[in-house]
């Protein structure tokens, strides 16, 4: 879990800058207003997103239209989400300050969605995603902090860890 949570906020954060960059690059170069600006950019960071979360964070390969399709519903409202409440907050803010702020609200719950329902495993039975979140995370805990496992006196070899 915890490397998967690293490529997604490492593929997070490279298409988030890539945004930003072409963004300010549209605006400030080319002279698009900002709304057409970080459109063209949210199409461009989504491509990659795509190939990184499929490729390098979930590692999943069944299923490609269906994933396709899934990340693209999930994407499409999150980007009309984003898009609009960019939209809305330029008139208080600078641009690229109501970028910054919108993603970071809302990038949670993508990757709660992209991990329990676009890029499911197939074989992966209907969980509590919170349970499985934390099962996942205490074992990764374990492996990395390993003081931090259930020490046990006793001298049965089936009682210790």
């Amino acid at each position: 879990m915890i490397k998967k949570l690293f490529f997604v906020i490492g593929g997070g954060a490279i298409s988030f800058y890539t945004e930003l960059a072409i963004t300010i690059l549209l605006t400030e170069i080319f002279g698009f207003g900002p709304e057409i600006s970080y459109f063209i950019a949210i199409v461009i960071g989504l491509v990659m997103l795509f190939y990184i979360y499929r490729n390098k964070a979930f590692k999943v390969k069944t299923n490609p239209g269906k994933q396709l399709f899934r990340f693209f519903i999930l994407y499409v409202i999150y980007y009309i989400v984003n898009w609009l409440a960019v939209v809305f907050l330029i008139n208080f803010m600078k641009y690229f300050l109501a970028i910054v702020i919108v993603n970071i609200i809302t990038w949670p719950w993508t990757f709660l969605i992209n991990n329990y329902w676009v890029f499911r495993k197939t074989h992966r039975r209907k969980l509590n995603i919170f349970k499985e979140f934390k099962r996942d995370f205490s074992d990764e805990w374990k492996r990395f902090f390993p003081s931090h496992r259930r020490i046990n006196n006793s001298d049965d070899p089936k009682d210790k860890n």
